[in-house]
């Protein structure tokens, strides 16, 4: 049987006037790849809250946090990995608004109920709070501060945009510095549980493999974690069988200490996973997960794609699996089979060499969405309905060629009664093929 510990969704490894293109266009197209938007862009996610360099005595304000991460913020790196308790009142004025709290003194809303078991509960007063991050070392009151507005941020958007957001009204408890209970220490990860529907949010590793600062300082973490409970949602909380999935394969760690690789149905009691990979360059449902995750926080920080700019220290972003970036922009040219091939790991001495990871294929399918989401002759508020009505149709089972049928499925049967009468289903497929995604 699958363990617990095959069931979360990972953030690091644990795991517009349109014009068709014909269905028959089968070249690499550099049209397609390297085309830039000219639909009419989504609100900024800069205007979610307002910059003001007074915010900490500005009471039209419920806090003042950081848009959306402090090196994406400040736009340069700290002189090392952002450590606990650094001055950042330089950028720490983005005024905000915490909207839809079931009680002015807590952090918690139908949807989400924010806390920090490595930290200390929030105090308000009059429903607002105001607290610096050189004086946060011991409480992470910004971290769940962050982790609260842009979720709920998130979920406003999404539901304007797209007339709804799974999650809602699930009382998913988000955990923004997250002590693990069976070592007593905190979380050196992020993820979303399924077993638990929790968000989970540990700590950024320093250069001497410390704790650095809380991962909940980095908006777009949660933003991709929040799209796994999405896709949760979408399938009325039974996501977890999409983990059950016979076109990968698990590096697993058995009771007797030794590491195998195996197919789902060899799975054995006791093991513990500690990769996953798509067997092919078709990809596999947990590459689509972690690529529909990522295009979550792309939806919302499309004016700034880069990944994890703070937990690396670098304004580019920086993390990789295998050699391939996490970050759609530097992947528009890249095919599938380039993705699949550099995204292998070695295991036992490099005894056992493995292609296609599942961040790095989940890269693949986030590039892909990406690509018709920025695509000129696309309408990204009719993508955005589209991929969320899609999630609904993902199974177990699911490869890239079954997510772009089910794609081209939904855009071609909403096309005359939510899309102006616009059939996105060629272009869709058109480039899925120019990325490399077989017929």
């Amino acid at each position: 049987m699958l363990t617990f510990s095959l069931l979360l969704a990972c953030f690091t490894n644990c795991s517009k006037s349109f014009k068709a293109i014909p269905a028959g266009t089968q070249s690499l197209s550099s049209q397609i790849l390297d085309s830039s938007s000219t639909s009419a862009p989504q609100i900024s996610s800069k205007t979610a809250g307002v910059t003001d360099a007074n915010c900490q005595n500005n009471n039209s304000f419920d806090a003042c946090i950081v848009w959306k991460n402090p090196v994406a913020s400040a736009g340069r790196v700290f002189p090392q990995i952002l450590q606990r308790s650094t001055d950042l009142s330089a950028i720490q004025t983005f005024g905000v608004a915490l909207k839809n709290r079931t009680s002015p003194d807590k952090l918690i809303s139908s949807t989400i109920t924010v806390s920090a078991s490595a930290g200390t509960t929030p105090v308000f007063q009059n429903g607002q709070l105001r607290t610096t991050y050189q004086s946060d070392s011991e409480k992470s009151w910004l971290a769940q501060l962050m982790a609260y507005f842009w979720i709920s941020y998130q979920e406003s958007e999404m539901t304007r945009r797209t007339g709804g957001f799974y999650p809602t009204g699930k009382a998913i408890p988000v955990d923004a510095f997250a002590t693990d209970p069976t070592k007593g220490s905190v979380v050196g990860n992020a993820y979303y549980s399924s077993t638990l529907n929790k968000v989970v949010l540990g700590y950024a590793v320093d250069e001497n493999q410390g704790i650095a600062h809380e991962m909940a300082l980095s908006a777009e973490v949660y933003l991709h974690e929040m799209g796994h409970a999405d896709l949760e949602w979408a399938l009325d909380g039974s996501g977890i069988d999409i983990y059950r999935d016979p076109n990968a394969s698990y590096v697993v760690q058995a009771s007797d200490g030794t590491n195998h690789l195996r197919s789902l149905n060899d799975i054995q009691t006791g093991d513990v996973l500690l990769s996953t990979f798509c067997k092919t360059v078709d990809g596999c449902m947990w590459a689509i997960n972690e690529g529909q995750a990522d295009f979550h926080y792309l939806m919302i920080f499309h004016d700034s794609t880069p990944l994890a700019e703070t937990i690396v220290n670098k304004v580019a972003g920086g993390l990789e699996t295998g050699t391939v970036p996490r970050d759609v922009n530097q992947l528009k040219t890249w095919s599938t089979q380039d993705i699949f091939t550099k995204s292998a790991s070695k295991y036992n001495s490099g005894s056992i060499v493995i292609n296609g990871e599942i961040h790095g294929m989940g890269s693949a399918y986030a590039s892909i969405l990406w690509t018709i989401y920025t695509h000129p002759q696309m309408n990204r508020t009719h993508f955005e309905k589209i991929f969320m009505e899609q999630l609904k149709m993902l199974t177990p089972n699911s490869r890239f060629q079954d997510a772009r049928e089910s794609l081209v499925g939904v855009a071609e049967a909403m096309a005359d009664s939510n899309l102006n009468g616009i059939h996105y289903g060629p272009l869709i497929r058109s480039i899925f093929t120019a990325k490399g995604v077989a017929p």
